[in-house]
């Protein structure tokens, strides 16, 4: 049991609480009219990167994150661009795992979540998986260009409203809408709860989805 509820405190940190100060820190700078705060939310961005730290690699990460707040004070508009990398890095990884002889991301997380409640795909669940993955390439990709463009020309008020309103809304919504059209599509299978499929991707860890 404290294992486990280690396990849900460490989720909480590096999944909500750094993810969401680190915006807040943006957003008291652009308040403030103060940009170098910014470079305050590296090292929180590091840990909702790579997790709370536990051992020499994510410190390492943490660590140069924290160095890297140095560079920020100088150059504000950096610590606007991660959201985007972090973005368009997924969008790549998604496209990547559609190639020829691997499982397409969608159905990696399916695969990982139905195991979690003792659950299989539903028959015919793989070219719908392959075909949302395609889905998701396309909303990551624009999310993280329109990031990318807001950061590039530091309109630090635009990329406050598209990281904390839009990016989320979207994916949200792309949640929301899949769920939806699933549970039409594969009647017979035991459906998802909108807030349940979020928390239990929040929980996965990365290296379950590696295969």
């Amino acid at each position: 049991m404290p294992a486990a509820r280690n396990e849900s405190l460490q989720v909480l940190i590096s999944r909500w609480l750094a993810p969401v100060s680190y915006v807040g820190l943006v957003v008291v700078a652009w308040w403030l009219e103060q940009p170098s705060y910014r470079a305050l939310g590296m090292p929180l961005l590091a840990i909702a990167v790579v997790g709370v730290p536990r051992t020499w690699t994510t410190a390492g990460v943490v660590v140069a994150a924290s160095l890297l707040a140095c560079l920020v004070v100088l150059h504000p508009v950096l610590a606007l661009w991660p959201p985007s990398l972090i973005l368009l890095s997924l969008a790549a990884l998604f496209a990547y795992s559609l190639g020829r002889a691997r499982k397409p991301m969608i159905e990696r997380f399916a695969r990982v979540l139905e195991a979690d409640r003792n659950q299989q795909l539903p028959p015919g669940a793989e070219p719908w998986m392959r075909r949302w993955t395609w889905v998701w390439v396309l909303i990551l990709g624009g999310l993280g260009l329109g990031a990318a463009a807001l950061a590039a020309t530091d309109a630090a008020a635009w990329w406050i409203i598209w990281v904390v309103g839009v990016v989320p809304a979207s994916m949200l919504l792309t949640l929301l809408v899949e769920l939806r059209l699933r549970r039409h599509r594969f009647p017979q299978h035991p459906p998802w709860s909108l807030s349940g499929f979020v928390i239990a991707v929040a929980r996965i860890r990365p290296h379950r989805l590696s295969s």
